[in-house]
Formats: structure tokens, sequence, C-alpha cells
């Protein structure tokens, strides 16, 4: 019989799955913020299980047969339970706020502000991980061509009509223009974009108020020019849409087709029919759909077809993420219903009734809401499972729009960079006055009042450091009086005559004078500051009334002003008194004159003024659209909560709207919605959360690029302030001072090797205990190691007291024995190795 050849060449490893490259692409990330996570974890659901285990407030009763037979419990009556509660508030989430204690309010706050930043790290790892693996992988398999760039285009582009009439009827300039006088003409596609969201607005300000079950009389005369307005935009824009057929039937049959089911004949058909439809048959449906004539807009800002283009430019990422969201969703769905369907809530019970219905609130789950909170104990495990993994998952491709959307701004901003630098143009000028040095007493009073931008504490010159100091008295006089005025809301705090009401009028006063001292003198400094004279302001006076014009000046003048006026005895100081004094918190804002903030953020809205009115209208059409959908289906709906029915929260939209915005900002305190409904915000959560969330991360993003310019800019003013002589001085003086610093440390480090010599001579045994301690023999890693082992099992020692079976289980005495033996060892490992060790 013939034996089959062996190959002699070794198998080929198998190729590791996009799982394992997730694993291997984030495995240090995830250990190590993992750790930090779990330990903040702990500690603040210790804290909570402190401050909230005798609160009564945290009674939690199921059902009356619960609270009949006295079988409630309080929510935080063990360390565990707390770490349930505690990883809600770590995902943005505090359904108890109202109920917690003062100690409690503060855990929750330091979570807010700082846990819930080092919590995020382990799911966005995961997440970020898990886009650019799938991204790379798929780039692998998909040759790029220009088939693909060919068919982008094709999906992109918007249906190029040859006539004039339609070029024109699209927004393209030029086309069309009429000349009112000789200096002035005007151009028809701009006259068609103003009429045409002139109508817009009107139909839907009548579609609104329409809705209206109780219209005031007083409101009659405006019904009535809506209605006459909304029946012309309906014969305006039914003749828009038969005069593009015609055209596009003038090019041919299939031309007219292709036109009629494109997305914008889609969009012109159902504007122009079904408002015209309503008249005749004024349902509901026909009458909701005049929203959709915002947008009709979209021809002329293009904010959605961007999206398009990012949805098709990330259609990969999309396709195998959405995929693993459904599978997640699915699966935690039905491990939700049977983890939840026999709750003896029957309020818990009823949202898991079946895995349809639990698919709701898992999905809320998995986008990082939390509605509910009261599960059984196994529904606490997933729940926080889904939290800590399948957020990191689920909310990719909500995050598509966003970041897809940020990556098209870093281009043309690149772009925009690209030609300024080929045309020669620099970013920022240089403001020269401050190169050659103050020469006039106005210019040296205005370099001391720009403190630490213009003036170093380090410097020969006294009156820098000075500058600084006085820059530093600013900010504590500002804080202190804005303490002050919060000190003074508390009841009983600072009753006449008393010290407290004594001390704040000191503070108030002294707080005032130096105010005015500052306002005085950036006053007569005013014709030095270069913003002025960039904006035209040449003259003194015309520079100094800019001054007193401006916001920066008209916030110290309204901070200052409540203290003349009741000064000069004005009655409007007693009569408006507590508004008055509430003025003072407006002097945070003046410190944007030391560290800009307020006035870096008006750069970023000018900057990317084009891009936040994209994303402002992509955010308000949809916002106005899904808010007509929410009407339409929730407006009959007799569900109570919380004293109030779902019809009467929707039963208008002047009153739907405010819902529908803030579950298209991501929370969701209300999730008693019929199917109808929940499919809509099911849309409304995939899609438009991510669409309603850009202008915020165009913010933040625009807010730290102009962060990092403005101390760019600073740092150079702080170079130029200072003359040549000064700079080498002080590299002279840090030289000095850094070699200073490395002649002790070389001091030190031979101080420190003649000692260990002579210990290690006179007592050997002290060097060993201290190569032991420092892991540096075989027996002191293994100490390590069981020192470790030995800190987790006190960890889970007090998560175990805390409950009152497993310390009923193990016995009061073996846990104090075992905390008795762990604190002797812990003390051993601090005096070994602590400042006052064997060395």
């Amino acid at each position: 019989m013939r034996q089959p050849a062996i190959s002699s060449e070794p198998k080929a490893a198998p190729k590791p799955t996009p799982y394992d490259l997730i694993w291997k692409k984030s495995r240090k990330l995830l250990m190590a913020s993992g750790f930090a996570g779990f330990t903040v974890w702990v500690i603040c659901a210790a804290l909570y299980y402190w401050f909230e285990t005798d609160n009564p407030e945290m009674m939690y009763c199921p059902d009356d047969a619960f609270e009949k037979h006295h079988a409630c419990w309080n929510r935080f009556h063990s360390i565990p339970a707390a770490m349930y509660y505690s990883v809600l508030n770590f995902f943005g989430e505090f359904p108890l706020a109202d109920q917690h204690s003062l100690g409690g309010r503060f855990v929750g706050g330091f979570i807010q502000v700082m846990g819930a930043a080092v919590m995020a790290i382990p799911a966005g790892a995961l997440g970020n991980a898990f886009s650019e693996v799938v991204e790379k992988t798929v780039q692998e398999e998909e040759p790029e061509g220009p088939e693909n760039d060919e068919e982008a285009q094709r999906s992109n582009g918007k249906p190029k009509m040859g006539a004039s009439l339609i070029r024109c009827l699209d927004g393209e300039r030029e086309v069309h223009s009429r000349q009112i006088t000789e200096d002035f003409a005007v151009d028809m596609a701009d006259v068609w974009f103003g009429l045409s969201a002139f109508l817009v607005a009107a139909s839907s300000l009548h579609f609104i108020l329409g809705t209206l079950k109780h219209l005031p009389s007083r409101l009659d005369e405006l019904t009535l020019l809506l209605f006459i307005l909304d029946a012309i935009a309906t014969l305006v824009f039914s003749v828009e849409y038969g005069i593009r057929i015609w055209k596009a039937r003038q090019a041919g049959f299939r031309s007219s087709l292709h036109y009629i089911f494109s997305s914008f004949g889609l969009v012109d058909g159902l504007c122009a029919l079904l408002p015209a439809v309503s008249y005749v048959q004024p349902r509901p449906l026909f009458r909701a759909a005049a929203t959709l004539r915002i947008l009709k807009l979209e021809r002329y800002i293009g904010a959605f077809s961007a999206f398009k283009q990012i949805l098709w430019n990330s259609r990969a990422v999309l396709s195998v993420t959405g995929g693993a969201a459904a599978v997640l969703w699915v699966i935690f769905s039905t491990v939700m219903y049977y983890a939840e369907k026999d709750n003896p809530d029957p309020e818990m019970a009823a949202h898991y009734s079946s895995v349809a219905t639990s698919m709701w609130v898992t999905l809320l789950n998995l986008s990082g809401e939390a509605p509910l909170c009261e599960y059984t104990t196994a529904g606490k495990y997933i729940s926080a499972l889904m939290g800590l993994i399948g957020v990191g998952f689920v909310t990719i491709p909500m995050g598509v729009l966003g970041s897809g959307f940020q990556d098209l701004l870093d281009e043309d901003e690149e772009e925009e960079e690209k030609a300024a630098a080929e045309t020669g143009q620099t970013g920022s000028g240089e403001q020269g006055h401050l190169t050659e040095g103050p020469t006039t007493f106005r210019q040296v009073v205005y370099k001391f009042l720009q403190g630490s931008a213009a003036n170093q504490v380090e410097d020969l010159n006294p009156w820098e450091r000075r500058a600084v100091i006085f820059e530093r008295v600013i900010f504590l006089a500002i804080f202190v009086t804005v303490m002050a005025a919060i000190l003074e809301t508390i009841d009983g705090f600072d009753p006449p005559g008393s010290v407290n009401r004594q001390i704040l009028d000191v503070i108030e006063i002294v707080a005032t004078l130096l105010f005015t001292v500052e306002y005085s003198l950036r006053y007569f400094v005013a014709p030095e500051a270069p913003e002025w004279a960039e904006k035209g302001y040449v003259s003194d006076r015309a520079a100094r009334w800019s001054f007193v014009t401006s916001i920066p000046a008209i916030i110290d003048l309204l901070a200052t002003a409540p203290y003349y006026l009741a000064l000069c005895g004005s009655s409007l100081a007693d009569q408006y008194d507590g508004e008055l004094r509430m003025l003072r918190i407006f002097r945070l804002l003046t410190l944007d004159k030391y560290i800009p903030s307020v006035s870096l953020i008006g750069r970023v809205f000018t900057k990317h003024a084009k891009d936040f009115q994209l994303a402002a209208y992509a955010a308000a059409s949809l916002w106005l659209i899904f808010s007509a959908a929410m009407w339409l289906t929730e407006r009959h709906d007799p569900t109570q909560v919380d004293d109030y029915k779902m019809s009467q929260r929707y039963g208008s939209m002047l009153t739907a709207m405010p819902y529908t915005l803030v579950h298209l900002t991501g929370d969701y305190p209300l999730i008693d919605y019929d199917f109808p409904a929940k499919c809509v915000l099911f849309v409304a959560l995939l899609f438009a959360v991510g669409v309603v969330a850009v202008p915020t991360g165009l913010l933040a993003s625009g807010f730290t690029q102009e962060l990092k310019k403005f101390r760019e800019e600073e740092r150079k003013k702080r170079t130029a302030a200072a003359t040549k002589i000064e700079r080498a001085i002080v590299r002279h003086i840090r030289r000095r001072k850094f070699r200073k610093v490395m002649e002790e440390k070389k001091a030190q480090s031979l101080s420190f090797a003649r000692t260990k010599d002579l210990v290690k001579k006179n007592n050997p045994n002290k060097i060993a205990l201290v190569d032991f301690l420092e892991q540096k023999t075989p027996a002191g890693r293994t100490f390590k190691k069981v020192m470790l082992v030995l800190i987790i099992l006190n960890v889970m020692a007090v998560i175990g007291e805390s409950m009152a079976w497993v310390k009923k289980a193990i016995g009061s005495d073996a846990l104090n024995g075992f905390e008795l033996v762990s604190v002797m060892l812990f003390t051993f490992e601090q005096l070994g190795s602590g400042p006052a060790g064997p060395i």
C-alpha cells in the first residue's frame, strides 16, 4: 500500500482573527486602565456604602407586599450592591441623585468629574481598537481603484441639469442676475434661496401652531398670515416641482425618472404634493409633511451631503461594527429577558415581559443609558457588563458621523494652511509694539496690566514681578467675591450686624476698589491695545469708546455698579438688592482677560462659522422632523408617567419638541412609549444622535486647537517682550540653577554609596533585607506576589464583611484574625521600605 507523501514544509501559522488582533492591540492599555478603573470603582463603592447604608431615602420596596411584611432593603446595604449603582454613575447616569445624602452627593460629584474619565478608558480603548482593526482588514481585502471613486461620486452627486433655470434653482450663482442700479445687481439664485428659506420657515411655523388645541385669540391674525404663506409655499414648491420634471423630461424619459426617484426629487415631491393634499384631506400625516420642506434647503447648504459622504467612506467599518452591535443587542436582550421576567417589581417585569420588549431597554443600556436600575442580582451583573464591554462596540456606529465630520474639517483646515503657506501668509501677526519695549508711561502701564502674558517673575525689572503678583491678586479677589456672593444665598449665614456680614462687607469694599482701579487703568491704556487699532479705532477717543462698549468692560462695570448704586443711596440698590449682588458672579468672566476661555470659544465660532452652520442646519432639520414623528405617534398615548400622560407631553409640536431634543442628545428620562414611537427613537438613536452631537464635538476640538495656538502666541509674546540682555541673563540663571541641582544630586549619590558600603561592611543583614524588599532575590519577588494576593484578599474581605450572610458564614473572629495578620505584614513592608528603612 502506497503511503501518502508527507510534506517537509512546516504548516503555516493560522491567520489571527480580528478579535485576536483587537486583544493584542489593546491588551496593555486594557490591563492598566482596567486595574485603575477597578480600584477607583471599589473605593467609590465603599464610600457610597459608608455614606448611604443608613440613609432612609435609599430604602427600596418592590411592591406593597414587601412593604407590608417589612421586607424592604437599603439599596446600598453592602459594597457589592453599592458597586452596581457606582458603575451607573461612572457611565454618566444618576438615577438616585435626588435621594443621596450630602456625603453621597460629594462622591457622585467626584465620579462625574474624575472617575468617569478613568472608567471610560477601557471601553474607549476596546471600541477604538475594534474600529481600527476592522478598517485595516477591510482595506486589505478591498483594493482601492478608480471604480470605487466613481461609484462614490455617483452616490454623492446630485442630478445635473443643463438648463440655466434649473441651475439657478439649484443655487448656482452668476447664472441669472438682475441689474437693479448701475452699481448694484441681484443674483436670482440668492433671491430664490432667501424666498425658499422664508417659505419653509413660515409653513413649518404654521404647522407647529396648528397642532395647538387651544390657540390664543390674539394670535388669530398671525395664524391667518401663516396660512396664506403656507398656501403660497405649497403653490410655489408645486410649480417648482413641475418645472423640474418638465426640464428633466426634455432630456429624456429616463432622465425624468432619475430625478423623480432621486433623493432631491423625492423631497421635492413630498414637499409639494402631501401638504397640497392636506387642504382636501386634513390628516395629521399630510399636515406633518410640511416639516420635510426644511430638507429643500439642503441643495444650498449641503450638510446632509457631507454626512452621506461620511457614511459612504465609513461603509466598511459600519457594516462590520453594525453587525457586531446587532449581535450583542440580540444576545443581551435575550439574557436580560430571562434575568428580569420574574423581577418582584411589577414595573421592571413589564419592561422585560418578552424578548421584543426587552430589546428596547437593552438598546438604551448599550447606548450608555440607564433609565432603570432596580434589577435583580443577575440583571445588575448583566447590565454592568453591557456598560463595561457592550458600549464600546455599540457606540461605534453612532460616533462615525461625528468623527467623520471632524475628519472632513481637518482636511479642509490642512488645505487652508497649505494654501496660506503657498501664498506666503502668516497665521498670526506679531505685535511689533512689544518687541521694541515700552517707552512712554502709558505703554509701561499697558505692559504691566498684561500680567504673565508679557511679564516674567525672574526678570531683573522688579515691576515685571509686581505685574504678575497684581494679576494673581486680581484672580484671588475675583474668586473671593464670587464665593462671598454664593455664601450670601445661604439662609441665616449673614444676618444684619453679624460678624459674617461685616466680613462680607469688607471684602466687597476692598474688591470693588481694586476692580475700579483696574478698570480705570485699562480705560487709560486702551489706545495701546493692538486689537482696537486692527478694528480701525486709531484715535485715543475711538479706542477708549471701543473698550467701554466691549463685552469684558461691560461685565466689569456691571460687577462694580451695585456697590456704587448703594453708596449713592439709589432705591434700585434696595429694590433689586439680591439681583444686583448676583451680578458679582459675572466677575468670573473677567478672568478672560488673563486666562482666555470665552474669547477662545468666540474664535472657534468665528473660524468654523460655516461648519457650525452646516451642523446646526442638520441638527435643526432632524429635530423638527423627529418632533413631528413623535407628535404623530404619541399624541393619543394614554400611558401615564409621573402624573402626566404621554399624550399631554406630545399633544402639540411645542410640547413635543423639548422632549424630542432631550432624546436627540442621547438622554432618555422617558421610556414608556408605544411601538411606533420606539421605532422612531430607534432611528434617532442610530443616526440622529450622532448628527446632533456634531456641534459639541466641533466646539471641543476647535477649542483645543485654538488653545494650543493661543499658548504658542503667548510664548512668542513673552519671548519678544524680553530684551536680548534679559534673555541671556535668564538663561544664565537657569543654567546655574540646573548645575547646582546636578551637583547636589551627584553629592547625594556619592553619600548614599559611601553609606551603603559602610552598612554592608558593618551589618550585611540590613543589605540582605533591602535586596529582599526591592525584589532583587527570588524570595523577595515571591514575597511581593504574596503581598499582591494579600491586598486582593483584603479588598475581598472588606467587601464580604459588608454583606451580612458572608460575615455570618465566615465569622467575625476569622475576619479579625486575617485583618491582624495582614496589618502586621503591611507594617513590616512599610517599615522596611520606607525612608527610615534599614539604610
